[in-house]
């Protein structure tokens, strides 16, 4: 699961984005480093809420066993006939 995620254009994207601001400060005194780092956060933060996103979707009506096994034993359990007051 990890190597399909290196090979994700969202994160050389978000690599690209991190590098480049920092880049251009050092190199060109058009650009503060302070924003340069900045523009590198929200680069990163973009990356992690998309791929949170994506991650999501993916595992949207996956129930853990462990819970899965517990909504199972705390589920009450009738049988036929019970209940039945006429």
């Amino acid at each position: 699961m990890i190597p399909e995620k290196l090979k994700s254009r969202k994160l050389a994207l978000a690599l690209v984005g991190c590098i480049l601001p920092v880049l251009s400060a050092y190199l060109m005194e058009d650009v503060e480093m302070a924003e340069a780092l900045k523009l590198a956060a929200v680069s990163i933060c973009t990356y992690l809420v998309a791929q949170g996103l994506v991650d999501a979707k993916t595992m949207e009506g996956w129930v853990p066993p462990m819970i899965q096994g517990a909504l199972l034993a705390a589920e009450p359990t009738s049988e036929p006939g019970e209940g039945d007051e006429d």
